[in-house]
């Protein structure tokens, strides 16, 4: 990352930015703070570049890329961030596809190493299965974080900005869960 961090207040990160909607709205509403999207599909990056472009927009920036290689590669060991998002990931639902899951002890050992102390991670689905059977497992079972809700997950998260994604789930009458988790440890 080129740009100068240390001109902002706090950096936020989301994994899997898709077509950049999400992080274009955070950097027009917060221009102090820097956020960051990785993503995989270059079709998508290049939207989000496009919109951020086109808004004039100089705290953002996208990274073409896997996800845990993105964080374990480059930003591992030299950023941290105030917020991690994850929002809709695919929740490769058959059993045969468990490999593919995003949220998995490793992955989320990896977004503890980003973190900075007191960050926190959202994880966004409209998979009621992954929600309760992937997702909040695997949160609850990491020692690195703390629930920082009333329950397992919700249905609205005020102030929460929506995902393209989100706008159409919505309409079409599906239910959102959104967990929201805070780091543990002192350690930085």
């Amino acid at each position: 990352m080129k740009q100068n961090l240390e001109a902002f207040s706090f950096c936020e990160l989301e994994i899997g930015s898709g077509n950049g909607k999400f992080l274009v709205e955070h950097a027009m509403q917060r221009p102090d703070v820097f956020f960051l999207g990785i993503e995989y599909s270059r079709k998508c990056i290049n939207k989000s570049v496009a919109k951020a472009s086109k808004r004039g927009l100089a705290n953002i920036l996208f990274i073409h890329g896997e996800a845990m290689r993105s964080i374990t590669q480059y930003l591992a060991g030299k950023y941290r961030f105030s917020a991690v998002y994850l929002n809709f990931p695919d929740p490769w639902p058959k059993t045969k596809h468990e490999r593919r899951r995003i949220v998995t002890a490793l992955f989320v050992g990896a977004v503890y190493g980003i973190l900075a102390r007191n960050g926190s991670f959202y994880l966004v689905t409209d998979d009621m299965r992954y929600a309760e059977e992937i997702m909040s497992p695997v949160m609850e079972a990491s020692p690195h974080f703390e629930n920082a809700l009333s329950s397992p997950w919700v249905h609205e998260l005020p102030g929460y900005q929506p995902t393209l994604y989100e706008e159409k789930m919505r309409k079409a009458g599906k239910q959102v869960y959104y967990l929201q988790y805070r780091r543990r440890g002192l350690d930085f």
